[in-house]
């Protein structure tokens, strides 16, 4: 299995706007992920496909 991760340090807090971002992106991730793995899934595009309509609706904007 390919796992890919970016880890990084920062010194002092986040503002709470780019903490919010981030809680957004990591549920985006995993909704797409959980998608990707129900339906089998095998490509980018399969995924950007079947992910898109759902995210649209929960992140309208």
């Amino acid at each position: 299995m390919l796992v890919k991760a970016v880890s990084f340090r920062l010194e002092g807090e986040l503002p709470v706007q780019a903490k919010f971002l981030l809680e957004d992106f990591r549920l985006a991730v995993n909704s797409a992920i959980r998608a990707g793995l129900q339906t089998r899934a095998t490509s980018k595009y399969a995924l950007c496909k079947l992910a898109y309509k759902d995210f649209r609706t929960e992140h309208p904007g």
